[in-house]
């Protein structure tokens, strides 16, 4: 889903936000987060966010800002994780930090 030599086409790299930001929807709403399955995936998207962000830049952005408003604390979490890496530092560090200050 989110592999960096998957993202190397455009029509992919568009597409990858689209599909993540569905899987985070759908995590959101899940009702048992404290599942094995539900570990895995929120540990799945604390990785995919960065990835797809870095391939899409305009589109990834968008959707951790609107991420980062969520009240669900494992989404939160999520988008925690994927801004404490370098990845997106490097990407764009004033809007990482910006995000940062959004989920204290």
């Amino acid at each position: 889903m989110s592999e960096p030599r998957f993202l190397k086409t455009a029509p992919a790299a568009r597409a990858a936000p689209d599909l993540v930001d569905r899987v985070t929807s759908t995590f959101a709403h899940m009702p048992d987060k404290r599942s094995d399955e539900c570990r895995t995936l929120r540990q799945t998207l604390g990785y995919c966010w960065r990835v797809v962000t870095v391939a899409a830049p305009e589109r990834g952005w968008d959707r951790l800002e609107h991420w980062a408003q969520c009240s669900d604390s494992d989404v939160r979490w999520v988008i925690r994780e994927d801004l404490k890496k370098a990845r997106l530092t490097r990407l764009d560090p004033d809007r990482v930090a910006r995000l940062k200050d959004k989920l204290i």
